[in-house]
């Protein structure tokens, strides 16, 4: 029997498994969600709503710029493929990513700026 300040979930071991997982799943989620969507607004504030996540938790900024790398190089393969329309949308999506770790970044650069300093 646990008692009130007693758990049998160890919080330590899940926010450490957040700090890694959750960012990623964020990333993974963001397409399949703007995917659904017809209207590019729609899809775009899908990807802003990830951009205010990373900044309010901090996360790192540069796994949303690999993920624009990835998706870019995606497109291409897709575009060599001919798939037009779909290289096309991945493009878009590439850009979104970009534009969220470069706002991120920026984040990160207001917030911290002693730390740009030093470098």
């Amino acid at each position: 029997m646990t008692t009130k300040h007693e758990s049998w979930i160890k919080w330590s071991s899940i926010r450490k498994y957040e700090l890694i997982l959750l960012p990623l799943v964020l990333i993974a989620i963001a397409p399949v969600l703007a995917s659904h969507f017809s209207s590019e607004l729609y899809s775009f504030f899908v990807f802003i709503v990830v951009f205010v996540i990373y900044a309010i938790r901090e996360y790192d900024s540069r796994l949303l710029i690999g993920a624009a790398i990835l998706l870019l190089t995606v497109s291409a393969i897709e575009l060599a493929w001919g798939s037009e329309s779909y290289a096309n949308l991945l493009s878009i999506w590439s850009y979104y990513f970009l534009l969220s770790g470069v706002l991120t970044s920026l984040v990160e650069y207001i917030r911290y700026p002693e730390e740009a300093e030093e470098e």
